[in-house]
């Protein structure tokens, strides 16, 4: 059965992306599931279990009406909150910095930004990705280049971006979106 034009495509719109950009989260925090939406459907597909060892430190999604110029795929983004997001949850965020990671797969560097939803009082205080704690930094730089391991996929940290430098990529990825439409 084919539904036409995506759902996702129907994502509100940030006029404000320096304030809120929307997300959608694919993966709960602390999950060792990778889940992937088909966009058309909009169901969750299960695209690789990872090791026990190995989960997910934030809820894991991205950002409607982008593009990335590694995978052609929305810009993937980390989101920070107190607690786990249920797959399929749209919410808006503020971005609050980002690293780049580059996989032996693809050769090319690959934008992660990270968020901080709205509405969320354990995370209001953080305003740049310096305000992380260091744990949680840690944390994600471990998952980063372990997470595709047992798929024989080599990935780097290839370094953490500020909130400014963060908001000019992801005015580019809107950019490449309105270009070229959604997978």
């Amino acid at each position: 059965m084919k539904l036409g034009k995506h759902w996702v495509a129907h994502v509100e719109l940030s006029d404000k992306p320096d304030e809120w950009v929307s997300v959608v989260n694919e993966i709960p925090a602390d999950s060792s599931c990778k889940y992937r939406l088909d966009k058309t459907t909009g169901q969750l597909s299960l695209a690789r279990v990872l090791p026990r060892s190995i989960t997910y430190p934030t809820s894991y999604g991205f950002i409607p009406h982008t593009r990335s110029k590694a995978d052609d795929e929305e810009t993937d983004v980390m989101i920070v909150t107190s607690e786990p997001v249920l797959p399929l949850t749209i919410a808006r965020a503020r971005i609050i910095g980002g690293f780049a990671e580059t996989s032996s797969d693809l050769g090319v560097p690959d934008d992660r930004m990270i968020a901080v939803v709205e509405n969320d009082p354990n995370t209001a205080e953080l305003k740049d990705v310096d305000d992380l704690e260091a744990a949680l930094r840690t944390r994600i730089e471990r998952f980063v280049v372990e997470y595709k391991q047992n798929e024989d996929i080599q990935v780097t940290f290839d370094g953490w971006f500020d909130r400014a430098e963060a908001l000019e990529r992801l005015r580019k990825a809107f950019k490449l979106g309105k270009k070229r439409a959604a997978k």
